[in-house]
């Protein structure tokens, strides 16, 4: 199975693991599942940072790439087709971030691993978010 992590879910993957799920830590775990990261999260993490609302222990940059090293997770640019989709999604939420994740997730036809319950709207499927 293919999975599309959340920024906050990368964050807390490598800062905070007790806040993950039990079906997240599973999924993370298993070595047959393609576990993905879009490298808009290493720029809302930049931004979040520097704004204060991210502290990290050195920068925000080093932080995705040592995660990304030490996990092997996949790095999925953003494209044009991504760009398109995100065109076509209906405004249910509002930040920029979440919603390319969630085209992205679309495009390249992941599970979109959050806890945000926001993202349920879109049509993509979701672990996680409480119902």
């Amino acid at each position: 199975m293919k999975y599309l992590l959340d920024t906050h879910v990368l964050i807390w993957r490598h800062l905070s693991p007790e806040r993950l799920a039990p079906e997240v830590r599973a999924v993370l775990q298993e070595t047959s599942n393609d576990v993905c990261v879009s490298i808009a999260s290493a720029w809302e993490m930049s931004i979040k940072a520097r704004i204060g609302k991210l502290s990290v222990p050195d920068t925000a940059a080093r932080l995705f790439r040592d995660t990304v090293a030490m996990s092997a997770y996949d790095v999925v640019d953003i494209s044009l087709a991504h760009i398109a989709c995100l065109d076509s999604l209906p405004l249910h939420h509002r930040d920029p971030f979440d919603r390319l994740l969630v085209a992205q997730a679309i495009v390249e036809e992941c599970v979109l691993v959050t806890a945000d319950v926001q993202l349920r709207a879109y049509p993509t499927s979701v672990l996680w978010a409480p119902a």
